[in-house]
């Protein structure tokens, strides 16, 4: 019986350790996630490659030990203590802000990439009246070259 609850002790803790180390990674995660967006309101985008990298390296060693959490969590089912389930509560909470943050991000760039296709739409039509308007003015009769022509 002495040897079943110090196994119980050991897996615990071992869970414990794990909650741990998710939590700080999650954590990581959510202040990128946080710098993000901000970069994306802000129209910083020279940082997100780095912020994304960063972020990508954390989510995959997230992901390389779920298998082994769960099998722990698992194990301890049953026996956790209530500060355990607490921690437990506070990874699924960072994970559900971290979620948010990124439809945050994703809305912002998908409205950013708009205003950017609409901006783009205005410079080309200003490029074509203008070369219309010059196609059909009686005093060009030399051929005039156009920035828009270049492009």
């Amino acid at each position: 019986m002495k040897d079943h609850a110090s196994q119980t002790r050991s897996v615990t803790e071992s869970l414990r350790t794990a909650v741990e180390s998710r939590i700080e990674r999650l954590e990581t995660v959510l202040a990128l996630a946080t710098r993000q967006s901000e970069a994306i309101r802000r129209k910083h985008f020279a940082g997100l490659d780095r912020m994304l990298t960063e972020r990508t390296a954390i989510v995959e060693s997230l992901v390389g030990d779920a298998a082994a959490f769960e099998a722990l969590a698992r194990e301890a089912a049953g026996t956790m203590d209530g500060g355990l389930l607490e921690r437990l509560g506070v990874a699924e909470r960072i994970a559900s802000e971290i979620e948010a943050r990124d439809a945050e991000s994703l809305e912002l760039a998908r409205s950013e990439g708009e205003r950017s296709r609409i901006e783009l739409e205005k410079i080309t039509l200003a490029g074509r009246v203008g070369r219309a308007y010059r196609s059909g003015s009686p005093e060009s009769t030399e051929p005039r070259r156009d920035l828009a022509d270049l492009a």
